[in-house]
């Protein structure tokens, strides 16, 4: 009897202490996620492990994150994400893969990926879900914003690069992403300093997640294993970086802004378009590299970045270049009266990027001339000089079209080499007269329209070839020679004067 009042005494005795053991360390009875501040026993700062399994270890500095490393619950198939001095991803390198971030706007932000081929592929304003400009420096020091930020980067790291994915049709990464669905990075979003504690590391506060992370002993040895598995591969992903051929120049490019400008000095048959490449004024680099800016233009109904003709100028960009390139190109032999399509572009080896594209349309302008001639034989003078025959030219000149390029326009006749300006640069006509003495029975002029753009350049329409030739004995006789002539001024008709 005395044996079994022992027995059931011990029973007793181990449920109350069980219990007691329970009650008194609730904290370490995991909800859905458990944090701990790992600063003494490891590299790392935070440890926050989920529920399934999965976990992400952070380091920060001054509450700012500075580094991640996540896994699905296998070190080995995690990878890290580094952060710039503001807490925002600057780069994250999986496998072979190196991806860059810059740009960030709103839920937007470019980013940059160099393929294990060294291939090098961009993408500007890819929409990651998640709100870049709501960290700021006034919660930085507040550790429950800094731990939810973590899972804003990871999340938002994870849905620019799957977009980035569905942007490229021959692209498909094949490698593990946490997301924030169903994952660590949900819960972390609704963390809150009241609903977790954050726990120092031991054996008693590690033992009831230590089979959730696969450490089948209860001691924290694993755990310290595990923890330096993240620290070297994430050293190893970033010395990958380091050594990274392309790395310098993705993050030139990634850095360019390049701007198409409205086109200028627009006539019938030709535009001034203008590109301004800029890279960040104080980008760090020691390489020089060859880029070519240009323009890509097109009629209205094609696609410039398909099929447009190219005009292009080579520029340089290293250490104590410029930073900013303007450049412009003038796009002749247009059509006139015609929409155009045009971008502006920067390219170098495979690697090709654009600029908005914008339109145009060339002036149309029209120029209608009534010419008529007459003669008459007589004795006449001029300059003090004798001359058996006078010659008249009486010409009207009507402008239509576009005249908001126009500085003047009018007549250039061969014969005294004169031009007559117009008074009136507005639409409507113009008359004008010209009278030849001579001492042969015929003679002969070639007036040519022209207009003079705002721009300083003469455009020549057609030549109109003009005579006029003396019949009879009398003085007053005169041959009328009454000629309609219609010339569109085009491209292929204008020569400099």
């Amino acid at each position: 009897m005395k044996f079994y009042n022992l027995f059931f005494i011990g029973i007793i005795l181990s449920v109350f202490i069980l219990s007691c053991d329970k009650e008194e360390d609730p904290s370490f009875q995991t909800k859905d996620m458990s944090i701990y501040d790992i600063k003494s026993e490891t590299l790392w700062d935070y440890w926050i492990i989920g529920e399934k399994g999965d976990y992400l270890f952070v380091n920060e500095s001054n509450g700012i994150p500075n580094k991640l490393f996540l896994s699905l619950g296998n070190a080995s198939d995690g990878y890290s994400i580094f952060m710039d001095d503001s807490g925002r991803p600057q780069k994250t390198i999986i496998g072979d893969y190196i991806f860059l971030f810059d740009n960030f706007n709103g839920n937007n932000l470019d980013m940059a990926v160099i393929f294990p081929s060294g291939e090098l592929k961009i993408e500007r304003a890819i929409n990651t879900g998640e709100n870049w400009d709501l960290y700021s420096e006034d919660t930085s020091d507040n550790r429950e914003s800094m731990i939810k930020w973590t899972g804003n980067i990871a999340s938002g790291v994870a849905s620019g690069i799957k977009a980035f994915e569905a942007k490229q049709p021959n692209v498909e990464f094949l490698f593990p992403l946490i997301d924030s669905e169903e994952t660590i990075l949900h819960t972390i979003n609704g963390f809150t300093v009241d609903d977790y504690e954050i726990l120092n590391l031991n054996t008693k506060t590690f033992q009831p997640i230590s089979k959730i992370i696969g450490c089948s002993n209860k001691d924290t040895e694993c755990a310290l294993n595990i923890a330096t598995t993240a620290s070297l591969i994430s050293n190893s992903s970033l010395e990958k970086f380091t050594n990274n051929e392309q790395k310098a120049l993705a993050m030139q490019i990634l850095s360019l802004t390049i701007t198409t400008n409205k086109a200028s000095e627009v006539t019938n048959n030709s535009a001034l378009c203008n590109v301004i490449t800029e890279f960040e004024e104080y980008t760090n680099t020691t390489s020089t590299y060859e880029f070519n800016v240009g323009i890509r233009y097109c009629p209205e109904n094609d696609e410039p970045t398909v099929s447009g003709t190219v005009l292009s100028q080579k520029i340089t960009y290293g250490p104590n270049s410029d930073y900013s390139f303007d450049v412009s190109f003038k796009l002749n032999e247009l059509d006139s009266n015609k929409k155009y399509k045009y971008c502006a572009f920067i390219q170098h080896d495979d690697f090709i990027e654009f600029g908005h594209t914008n339109t145009f349309a060339t002036v149309y302008v029209n120029i209608e001339s009534l010419a008529q001639t007459g003669s008459a034989k007589g004795s006449f003078t001029y300059n003090n000089k004798s001359y058996e025959y006078e010659y008249y030219i009486a010409e009207t000149c009507f402008l239509s079209g576009d005249t908001s390029f126009i500085g003047e326009w009018g007549i250039y006749t061969d014969l005294n080499s004169k031009h007559h300006p117009a008074s009136d640069i507005g639409l409507g006509e113009i008359n004008w007269t010209w009278t030849y003495w001579s001492n042969n029975s015929s003679v002969s002029d070639t007036h040519t329209p022209y207009i003079k753009f705002k721009n300083g350049e003469y455009y020549l329409g057609n030549p109109v070839y003009l005579s006029a030739t003396h019949v009879g004995d009398k003085s007053t006789t005169i041959n009328e020679n009454n000629l309609n002539v219609t010339n569109e001024i085009n491209c292929c008709n204008r020569e400099q004067l």
